[in-house]
């Protein structure tokens, strides 16, 4: 088993557990994991455009995945992504006033959903993790 189908089935197991409980867990498991992020062309070397999809309210959530087989099945043909450290996507996130992150959204389902209204939560749990 891969070390993406074990984080997987770690985020499974959280998918009962209420907010804001499960966001500290989600932070938990995910401190420290690489993470594939959906990027478009920016035209700049040093801005990183993220391929984000709106909510209902017109905030813009990050697309993130555990492995290039999700994001494939996740996104268009020969999609462009950069590595982020889950960590630094989150302080990013928070950072830049996005609605959230979502990990391995594909056909109608995801591993993690990680609302920007819990961006703090979440950023506490790793900083005391250290």
């Amino acid at each position: 088993m891969s070390d993406a189908e074990l984080l997987r089935g770690r985020l499974r197991e959280l998918d009962d557990v209420p907010y804001p409980g499960a966001v500290e867990r989600i932070a938990a498991v995910m401190q420290g994991v690489e993470l594939l992020v959906a990027t478009e062309e920016s035209g700049s070397e040093t801005v990183t455009h993220f391929t984000v999809g709106k909510d209902a309210y017109d905030r813009s959530w990050i697309y993130a995945y555990l492995d290039e087989a999700a994001l494939r099945r996740g996104t268009v043909a020969e999609q462009q992504y950069s590595i982020f450290l889950f960590d630094d996507l989150v302080e990013i996130a928070s950072a830049n006033g996005f609605g959230g992150i979502i990990v391995d959204q594909f056909d109608g389902n995801s591993s993690a959903l990680l609302p920007g209204d819990y961006f703090d939560l979440a950023l506490a749990v790793l900083r005391a993790q250290g």
